[in-house]
């Protein structure tokens, strides 16, 4: 358990110091506004492409680890969106809200970093696979998830339209592709492009890290704090548990594939969950409280679910 907080704290004290570098000022709004787009606009997905054209993807795709992960991902919407509806007596957009809440993890600003420091590159594969389809599944699901709750007067031809605009700008599933298309067409990177590459792609684990913390720094509790907390505890607990059984118990998964998948699963809930909030106007503030504490409650969590799994 020692070398497991050894190696996920120096990770969460750079979230740390990028929210106490934005909440006394030192890092304005727009400055972390700026590092956000340059992590997820350029560097992650340069990062991606590069681990995707040297590597590949196998020929017969893995399905088995998107259906663990993706199943218990849904699973937990719908059961977090039911709740919503019934026990927290929600309306139909704001419940839905209440599922993305307690499903969209932060698996890029986070989780590219937690993964390889504690796996390292020979977890790049799962790892890439799960984030690389993450939009294809998830912008979907929680579109029509709003269109059919009727937020904020949106139908289902407003839906389509948003996940088609959001499909062919994401930076991350372009990177993808694009790497894809690279490393099956084109020779070997270039020594200059592969450099070039690979030190963005450094450049990107701590730069997301202090992203998190300054974006949580504008972020506060507020209204609806234990129906956030029991969000949180969906989050942090029942969804990586639900993906361990899935794809240990189940489907029988490789350890390393397990393991990268309940750690993804494990981790706090993320910014996109708010910006769909903000879009549909539904349970704004019960979303930024869920994310703020399950990002602090992540602290134990987190390491919690990485010494579960094993080494």
């Amino acid at each position: 358990m020692e070398s497991v907080f050894d190696a996920i704290l120096p990770i969460f004290g750079i979230v740390t110091i990028g929210y106490l570098a934005a909440r006394f000022g030192f890092m304005e709004e727009a400055a972390i506004d700026g590092l956000s787009k340059f992590v997820f606009n350029f560097a992650v997905p340069l990062l991606l492409f590069r681990k995707i054209a040297q590597a590949g993807l196998p020929n017969d795709m893995p399905w088995e680890l998107p259906i663990a992960f993706y199943g218990g991902v849904i699973a937990i919407f719908l059961l977090s969106a039911v709740l919503g509806a019934s026990l927290f007596r929600r309306g139909g957009a704001e419940a839905v809200s209440y599922g993305a809440a307690a499903c969209w993890g932060n698996t890029v600003l986070m989780g590219i970093p937690i993964v390889l420091a504690t796996y390292g590159d020979r977890a790049s594969l799962p790892l890439f696979i799960i984030i690389g389809i993450h939009t294809l599944v998830m912008v979907p699901v929680l579109s029509l998830g709003y269109a059919f709750a009727g937020g904020k007067g949106r139908g289902l031809g407003a839906a389509l339209g948003d996940i088609a605009g959001d499909l062919v700008r994401n930076p991350i599933l372009i990177g993808l592709l694009a790497g894809l298309l690279y490393g099956r067409y084109a020779p070997p990177l270039p020594t200059v492009l592969d450099e070039t590459t690979r030190l963005l792609g450094e450049a990107s684990m701590p730069a997301a890290l202090f992203a998190v913390g300054g974006t949580l720094a504008r972020y506060g509790i507020g209204g609806q704090a234990p129906h956030a907390l029991a969000l949180s505890v969906i989050k942090l607990v029942l969804l990586p548990a639900i993906v361990w059984l899935l794809a240990d118990r189940l489907l029988g998964l490789p350890h390393l594939w397990t393991q990268v998948a309940v750690v993804l699963a494990a981790l706090p809930s993320g910014i996109t969950a708010f910006l769909f909030a903000s879009r549909y106007g539904a349970a704004k503030n019960t979303v930024t409280t869920t994310i703020v504490l399950s990002s602090f409650i992540g602290l134990v969590t987190v390491p919690t679910a990485i010494w579960l799994v094993g080494p």
